[in-house]
């Protein structure tokens, strides 16, 4: 991204699902649709009720003047 002079700003997708396989799936689907730059990701799991849930956090940014922001 290229330096402006305007910050863009952070922010954070969460994508919570109960097997990789689904979270891959949305994490695909909703990066098919955005203009961004990912910064830092972050992957954790517990167990639930005996279900495993995994959480991925994406910090990224949109390009300044973008329709995000």
């Amino acid at each position: 991204m290229p330096h402006t002079g305007a910050k863009a700003k952070m922010k954070v997708k969460l994508f919570v699902r109960h097997s990789l396989e689904e979270l891959e799936q949305e994490l695909g689907e909703w990066m098919e649709h955005q203009d961004i730059r990912i910064c830092h990701v972050a992957q954790s799991q517990c167990e639930k009720q005996g279900r495993f849930v995994f959480v991925l956090s994406l910090f990224y940014q949109t390009p300044v003047g973008s329709y995000e922001e």
